[in-house]
């Protein structure tokens, strides 16, 4: 449930640069990922994973991940889009489906 309120959230953000034409593709989905990614730490720490590790170990190892992943999923959706000529939405969510995968392995055994 708090991946699918994520992911719909990131499409949202992500989809700022159709709204605002000024705002580069890349820079819109890694905010989007940054912005998504505040949200699924408060909602997984408190309700999924249910973290024992105090906030603030949890909290640094979580902005770390969540800084690779706003760098590597900004690239993602660029090269995507520039390099094969997808729609954003479409480049979007397959970055954030390989986000996704990668993430939440990440987040069971290294963040929480």
């Amino acid at each position: 449930m708090i991946g699918g309120m994520t992911f719909v959230l990131f499409l949202v953000i992500s989809s700022a640069s159709k709204v605002f034409p000024t705002i580069p593709v890349g820079l819109a989905s890694g905010l989007a990922i940054l912005l998504t990614s505040l949200f699924n730490f408060s909602a997984q720490y408190a309700f999924t994973f249910r973290s024992k590790q105090s906030l603030q170990r949890s909290g640094t190892r979580y902005v770390l991940l969540v800084n690779f992943n706003a760098v590597w999923g900004g690239f993602l959706a660029s090269y995507l889009i520039n390099t094969h000529g997808l729609d954003s939405l479409i480049a979007n969510v397959i970055c954030a489906f390989a986000i996704t995968v990668f993430s939440y392995p990440a987040m069971r055994f290294l963040v929480m």
